[in-house]
């Protein structure tokens, strides 16, 4: 389905520049004329350039709240195997000396 719907920026935008374009043709302000036509010109395409960076702006700041919530996920897991590493060190020195003192031959070598 089309879109037919106007921007009304592109309407006025539109109108604006036809009527300088036939005020130019009917006036001898030809040179004014230009210059405030190029003056219009980089204007939209400054508008366009604004728009592309602001685009842009909004993926990286999507892309930065995903990479902090990995960072956060990453942090939490590396903060949990220290934790596992701590107990898992505890249980073993705690088997060797059960083992010790039930005079076993010590499984873990």
């Amino acid at each position: 389905m089309l879109d037919t719907t106007l921007d009304m920026s592109e309407v006025c935008g539109g109108i604006v520049w036809e009527l300088m374009k036939k005020i130019k043709k009917s006036s001898g302000l030809s040179q004014k004329m230009d210059h405030v036509i190029d003056l219009i010109e980089g204007n939209q395409e400054s508008l366009h350039q604004l728009e592309t960076i602001s685009r842009q702006l909004n993926v990286l700041d999507s892309m930065f709240v995903k990479i902090d919530q990995i960072a956060g996920d990453t942090k939490s897991y590396r903060e949990q195997q220290e934790l596992n590493s701590n107990t898992l060190t505890e249980h073993t020195e705690r088997i060797e000396n059960v083992e010790r003192h039930l005079g076993m031959k010590p499984i873990l070598q």
